[in-house]
């Protein structure tokens, strides 16, 4: 997992500049990654509105961590984070990914899929705060925020 900028750091010029650098690379257990991002915003947020943002292709992938198994697991590890009073945003930027994968991933997390960042920078407030209110305001597990940006 890549730590962009610790709770302890402001948002700097730096924490811009390694967002900007971000680029895919390896492979994921998505489940595990949302798992341990959780862990640390209960332990360090100082908040009790917290919001996990996951970046993501919606393409969970590793050897022997695929199919059916790692889309249910990434799924299972969102109502887990839910459950547990964090909200979620998943943004799937720039992927081939199609929209019936995300849902099945995503799920019922909040999710926006989009060609390029650029796309959704002017709906991030709408789309960072539909993800929180989706905690005050439960629903029934079959329904989903979904954005899709062309």
């Amino acid at each position: 997992m890549l730590a962009l900028k610790p709770f302890a750091l402001p948002f700097s010029a730096g924490g811009r500049a390694r967002l900007n650098q971000l680029e895919p690379r390896g492979y994921t257990r998505l489940g595990a990654g949302i798992r341990h991002a959780g862990e640390i915003l209960k332990a360090d947020a100082g908040t009790p509105n917290r919001l996990l943002l996951v970046l993501s292709d919606g393409f969970p992938y590793d050897d022997g961590y695929e199919g059916h198994y790692a889309e249910a697991d990434a799924r299972k590890a969102l109502e887990e984070l839910r459950s547990q009073g964090l909200a979620c945003l998943c943004l799937s930027i720039g992927t081939s990914t199609p929209s019936d994968a995300l849902q099945r991933v995503f799920g019922s997390a909040s999710h926006a899929h989009a060609p390029a960042l650029s796309s959704l920078s002017p709906r991030m407030d709408e789309l960072l705060l539909a993800a929180l209110r989706e905690l005050a305001a439960p629903r029934p597990r079959s329904a989903a925020v979904t954005a899709f940006v062309t």
